[in-house]
């Protein structure tokens, strides 16, 4: 059957049949799903949720067709509701768990730098962080940070944006891999990302160091 010729009402009762014919054809038909869906979620994401940055949204569509197809695993799909509409009620209830994500790190700050200054505590580094007047100042540091993403290649800038989510960890390459294809169309290497990332991690060093030492 070819696919493409089918309105959208007839691929959306095919793909749920196929959901039904066991494991392989499930997996063909959240594929072809992806395909055909893909670029609306993103658009939803992107009309309902602005303030969220690209690798965010990103973020939110993978784990909105990974939960389509744990649920079409389950017999979860609804037969009277169109598959756009199920997977754009996922991709926001996904929004919204960032958003309460960002608000309980908004709230445990203060935590994370006294933690910081804790872990570093037998250094002069980190005594001048712990002793910081202010979290504001602590923050100007996290503003440098980014300005210097900013004069990044697009290359780079994706793995710098990337790799904050598992920052001090070593990043998921995997997935930086998959953003940066996605967004430029080139497969980047392996050792060209790791190369980026510790051109990254010196940087944000020296930022670190000179802020907390006035140098």
């Amino acid at each position: 059957m070819e696919l493409s010729t089918l309105s959208d009402e007839d691929l959306d009762f095919y793909l749920k049949l196929e959901f039904l014919e066991g494991e392989e054809r499930l997996k063909k038909a959240i594929d072809q799903a992806y395909r055909t869906y893909k670029k609306r979620v993103m658009k939803f994401l992107c009309d309902r949720w602005s303030n969220y940055n690209s690798e965010e949204r990103a973020d939110i569509v993978q784990k909105t067709f990974i939960e389509l197809y744990r649920n079409a695993q389950i017999g979860k799909i609804k037969e009277d509701v169109h598959l756009l509409k199920a997977l754009c009620v996922i991709a926001h209830s996904r929004a919204n768990d960032l958003y309460r994500d960002k608000k309980r790190q908004t709230r445990n700050e203060e935590k994370y730098y006294h933690a910081v200054g804790n872990a570093l505590k037998d250094t002069l580094v980190g005594k001048q962080w712990e002793s910081a007047k202010s979290i504001e100042q602590r923050i100007t540091i996290e503003k440098d940070f980014s300005n210097f993403i900013n004069s990044l290649s697009k290359t780079d800038k994706i793995i710098a944006n990337a790799w904050g989510t598992y920052f001090p960890d070593e990043p998921d390459y995997e997935y930086i891999g998959d953003l940066i294809h996605e967004q430029t169309g080139i497969p980047p290497t392996l050792p060209a990302m790791k190369s980026s990332v510790q051109r990254i991690r010196a940087k944000y060093k020296e930022i670190f160091f000179k802020k907390l030492t006035n140098k």
